[in-house]
């Protein structure tokens, strides 16, 4: 929509992000694992990136598909912000891949890209 992202905090705080793909991909391999069965285990991307880098690809998808700059704004937390979202967090699936093999496969530049496409057609 050509508007500016907001990051909070300079966006140094990590996370896995993953696509909704390779979620619903695990989540089917989970249905048909016996060894899984009643476990409550992780499951995110093998990549552990800080947000703002995140708001980078962003921006330069956007950039490389459509040939508009986005900016990207540093912005004070909001005051009544919750501590747990300044944290970083950094998860492993290593439990989950060994039980069942499953591996994520959509890089973040992927996802990203097949976003703004999507989003484009709209």
């Amino acid at each position: 929509m050509g508007k500016s992202i907001s990051v909070y905090g300079g966006g140094n705080y990590y996370r896995n992000y993953i696509h909704v793909s390779d979620l619903v991909n695990a989540f089917l391999i989970a249905g048909l694992n016996k060894k899984v069965n009643g476990m409550t285990l992780n499951i995110g991307s093998s990549e552990t990136l800080k947000f703002i880098d995140v708001c980078k690809i962003i921006q330069n998808e956007i950039f490389n598909f459509k040939n508009k700059k986005i900016k990207i704004l540093s912005s004070k937390w909001p005051g009544k912000n919750k501590l747990i979202n300044k944290r970083k967090y950094v998860l492993s699936s290593n439990k989950f891949k060994k039980l069942t093999h499953w591996e994520d496969k959509i890089k973040i530049i992927n996802g990203i890209k097949s976003t703004v496409v999507s989003f484009q057609k709209k």
